[in-house]
């Protein structure tokens, strides 16, 4: 994770496969985790990075790969 004082956005970058789904999931204290509506879907190998908007307390991130879609739908509408 790199951070640029220009833009003021975090930058997450990860090695991601290809048909991988990647969650991209957010908390203040490592108990309760909370997805980010982004989720990426590669179909190729590679390197993908992500911008995100600098938060007002301190938050941590953690990345989530899965294969099963229902982990995938974070707003509950079936839909991911």
């Amino acid at each position: 994770m790199t951070y640029d004082t220009t833009t003021e956005l975090f930058t997450l970058s990860w090695w991601g496969k290809a048909n991988v789904r990647y969650l991209i999931e957010e908390s203040s204290d490592f108990a309760v985790w909370t997805p980010i509506p982004l989720v990426h879907y590669p179909d190729a190998s590679g390197v993908i990075s992500v911008d995100l908007s600098r938060p007002d307390e301190w938050l941590s991130f953690r990345l989530v790969a899965t294969t099963e879609v229902d982990l995938l739908d974070v707003d509950g509408d079936g839909i991911d």
